[in-house]
């Protein structure tokens, strides 16, 4: 899959599953398909993504996450640092393969508007090991 778009494609994955509405966040929000190792960034993760790291893992203790990352922030550079959030229980455990403290992939969105103009870009960039990044894609609408 090149575009997250691709999704409208699959039977079944209809505008409001894919985009969302006032009541529920939609698929475009929360899946990429880009990425190297199928890892989610344990430090930006959506709420919803923490989440559903786990059926184990309540609202309280996501809160307790969020606030977490925001207030130690020396402490994020290991994953397991969930363990550590006001809340979160020891017998809780995210599987190690899904996380990771880094992140590879972009995405860059912005409009434009003068006078009675506008253009919306979208892009993807991709940052390689030695830090130099690639635009993988870009969309100017």
């Amino acid at each position: 899959m090149e575009f997250i778009e691709e999704l409208l494609l699959v039977k079944g994955v209809t505008s409001e599953l894919f985009y969302g509405t006032e009541e529920f966040t939609g698929l475009s929000a929360l899946v990429t398909p880009w990425g190297r190792d199928g890892k989610i960034n344990i430090n930006t993760a959506d709420s919803l993504l923490l989440r559903a790291f786990s059926d184990q893992i309540d609202l309280d203790m996501v809160d307790g996450m969020m606030n977490y990352r925001e207030e130690d922030e020396a402490y994020l550079k290991d994953p397991g640092w969930y363990k550590n959030a006001p809340g979160f229980p020891g017998d809780v455990t995210i599987p190690a393969e899904l996380l990771t403290t880094v992140s590879s992939f972009f995405e860059i969105s912005t409009k434009v508007v003068l006078n009675d103009m506008s253009r919306k870009v979208r892009g993807m960039i991709a940052r390689g090991p030695s830090s130099q990044t690639q635009i993988v894609y870009w969309k100017v609408e």
